[in-house]
C-alpha cells in the first residue's frame, strides 16, 4: 500500500499504474486496514483490481501470499470513482497453459462510496456475483451483526490458550487448574466430548482470563477441514479451549441463543457470508479469524430464540448432536435457518450455491466445477430457475408466458445451449429436453442464420453468449457446471430482462 502512494507522489495526470501486489491488504476487516485500502484507491481512482488467487498453484506459485493486480488511471474517460473488480477462475486449461480466461459475469463495478459505505462488497466483488452483492446489502441492512449484538451483553469472541515451549511458559495459569481442555482435534460438529483431559499446569505462555472459559460458551473452529461448513459447538460447562479455537462465553441465561447461534454458524448461509467477505476464507487460507465472526448478520437473539424457526433450529441442534451429521440434516438445517432469516426462494438459490463455490477452494471441489455438466438435470434445473425470474415480470400483465428447450448435447460438448421462447397468452412455464438434431457445429451454425447472427465469431470474443430473436433468446455457454449453476440463471435472467429494455441482439 505505502509503494502505491509512493509511486503516486511521482505521477503526473499521464501516468498510468500497473502494479502486481499482495491480496491481503486490500480484503483486511480491521478498522485500520480498511481505512487504508479505501485511501489508496482514491488517490490512484478510477481503478481496476484482478483478483489472482485462484492461479497460486503455477503464478506466482513460490510466493507467500495470493496477489492481485491493480492498474489505475488507465482509462481516463471511466468515472474518477470507479472501481472495476476482476476474478479470475481456476480451469485445468489454464493451470496446463499458464493462460486464463475472463468472461463478463467474472467482472463487477463498484464505486468508491458503495465500498466505504459497506466495505465487505470490495472481497464480496472478488470472490463472488452480482447477485452475492445484492443479498449481502439486504441482510446487513436488515440486521445487526454478530459483533454488535454480543456487545449488547458485554462479551465478544476470545482466542484461547496457548500453553507454548516450556521456556516461554511464564504466566500464572492456576486459576485454569482441573478444567477439561478442549484441544485442536477434539470438537465435532454440535459435539464437544464428555471425557476431555483435565489442565493441571500452573503456568502457560498465554492461559487467558479464567472468565472467558465460563459456560455456555459458543465455540468455533479457526480452521475449515475438508469442508466449508465452520465447524461449532456450545458447551454447558467451564472448560479451557486452546487458540485452535474462539469462544464467546454467553450471560447464564443465554444458553439457548448459544446453540441457536452454532446451527447459524455452521449453516451454508454462514459459509456464504465468510466465503465472500472474510480477510482469507476465499482468497488465501481455509481459516476464519475472530474479526470475520463478527461482521455475520443475525437476527435479535431474543426474538429469534422464541420465532418458530428458532425452535425447529434448536431441536434440529439437538438432534444432529445426538445422532450426528448427514447431509439430510443439512438440508434441514439450511431449510430452517433461511425460514429464519425469511428468506425467498432466489436468495437461497444464491446460498446453496454459495456452499458449493465455497468448496471450490479444495481440490476436488475445484474440479468439480470444471466437469461437464448435465444437459437432463444441471442445465435443465438452470432452466426451471431462469424461468422462475422471467415469469416473476410475465405474471404482472398475464399475457405471455415463456418455454425453455434444453439441447441434450453429449457430455463431450464443449459448449451447452439452451433457447428460451416467449410465447403469447396466459400460461405456465415449461423445461423440454430436445434432440440437437445434428453435431454441435451445425447446431450452431442453425442458430446463427436464424438469428441472424456469426455464432463462431462471437464466440471467440465472448465465453458467454445471449443471443435476442424477436421472441426468443439462446443461451451459449461452456459446457463446465460453474456456468449453469442456479445464481448464474438468476444473473442471466437479470441480463435478458435489462437487454430486452435495451434493445441488445448478443
Amino acid at each position: 500500500m505505502d509503494f502505491v502512494l509512493r509511486a503516486a507522489e511521482f505521477s503526473h495526470e499521464k501516468t498510468r499504474f500497473g502494479i502486481i501486489l499482495s491480496a491481503m491488504p486490500f480484503f483486511s476487516r480491521s478498522g485500520t486496514g480498511m481505512a487504508a485500502a479505501q485511501h489508496v484507491m482514491r488517490a490512484v481512482a478510477p481503478i481496476t483490481l484482478v483478483n489472482l488467487s485462484n492461479l497460486c498453484s503455477w503464478l506466482f506459485a513460490t510466493a507467500a501470499m495470493p496477489a492481485v493486480v491493480l492498474f489505475a488511471r488507465h482509462r481516463p474517460k471511466q468515472r474518477t470513482d470507479q472501481v472495476t473488480v476482476v476474478q479470475i477462475p481456476w480451469t485445468p486449461s489454464g493451470a496446463r497453459t499458464h493462460s486464463f480466461e475472463v468472461a463478463p459475469s467474472d467482472v463487477i463495478t463498484l464505486t468508491l462510496d458503495e465500498i466505504q459505505e459497506q466495505p465487505l462488497k470490495l472481497k464480496a466483488a472478488a470472490v463472488g456475483r452480482r447477485r452475492d452483492l445484492l443479498l449481502l446489502d439486504d441482510l446487513t441492512s436488515a440486521h445487526r451483526n454478530l459483533g454488535e449484538q454480543l456487545s449488547l451483553l458485554d462479551t465478544t469472541f476470545q482466542v484461547g490458550l496457548i500453553r507454548g515451549a516450556p521456556e516461554n511458559q511464564t504466566r500464572d495459569a492456576r486459576p485454569l487448574k482441573g478444567l477439561d481442555v478442549l484441544q485442536v482435534k477434539d470438537m465435532q460438529h454440535f459435539n464437544i466430548p464428555d471425557d476431555l483431559p483435565t489442565f493441571s499446569q500452573s503456568k502457560a505462555q498465554w492461559p487467558r482470563s479464567r472468565e472467558i472459559y465460563q459456560a455456555p460458551l459458543l465455540i468455533v473452529k479457526e480452521m475449515l477441514l475438508g469442508s466449508p461448513r465452520v465447524l461449532a459447538a456450545v458447551s454447558e460447562r467451564d472448560l479451557v479451549f486452546t487458540n485452535s479455537y474462539f469462544a464467546v462465553s454467553l450471560p447464564r441465561g443465554h444458553t439457548r441463543t448459544a446453540h441457536l447461534l452454532a446451527t447459524v454458524l455452521s449453516s451454508a448461509f454462514a459459509t456464504w457470508f465468510f466465503y465472500l467477505t472474510a480477510a482469507e476464507f476465499g482468497i488465501y487460507k481455509r481459516k476464519l479469524l475472530a474479526r470475520d465472526l463478527s461482521f455475520l448478520p443475525v437476527p435479535n437473539f431474543t426474538s429469534a430464540v422464541k420465532s418458530e424457526a428458532g425452535q425447529r433450529l434448536l431441536q434440529i441442534e439437538k438432534n444432529l448432536r445426538a445422532n450426528g451429521t448427514d447431509e439430510r440434516g443439512w438440508a434441514e438445517l439450511d431449510e430452517a435457518v433461511f425460514d429464519l432469516y425469511e428468506l425467498n426462494d432466489a436468495d437461497r438459490t444464491v446460498i446453496r450455491d454459495g456452499l458449493l463455490r465455497a468448496g471450490w477452494q479444495w481440490e476436488t471441489g475445484r474440479e468439480s466445477s470444471v466437469e461437464p455438466s448435465d444437459s437432463r438435470t444441471e442445465v435443465t434445473a438452470y432452466a426451471k430457475t431462469f424461468l422462475s425470474v422471467i415469469e416473476d415480470w410475465l405474471s404482472v400483465r398475464n399475457k405471455r408466458h415463456m418455454r425453455a428447450e434444453v439441447l441434450d448435447l453429449p457430455s463431450s460438448s464443449a459448449l451447452r445451449v439452451v433457447r428460451f421462447v416467449l410465447e403469447e397468452g396466459p400460461g405456465n412455464a415449461s423445461v423440454s429436453v430436445v434432440a440437437p438434431q445434428g453435431e454441435l457445429g451445425e447446431v450452431l451454425a442453425r442458430i446463427g442464420r436464424r438469428l441472424k447472427v456469426k455464432i463462431a465469431t462471437a464466440l471467440s470474443a465472448e465465453r458467454e453468449l445471449r443471443v435476442h430473436g424477436r421472441n426468443e433468446v439462446v443461451i451459449i455457454k461452456p459446457a463446465a457446471r460453474r456456468y449453469w449453476m442456479g445464481i448464474a440463471a438468476l444473473e442471466d435472467a437479470d441480463a435478458v430482462v435489462a437487454e430486452s429494455f435495451s434493445g441488445g441482439k448478443v
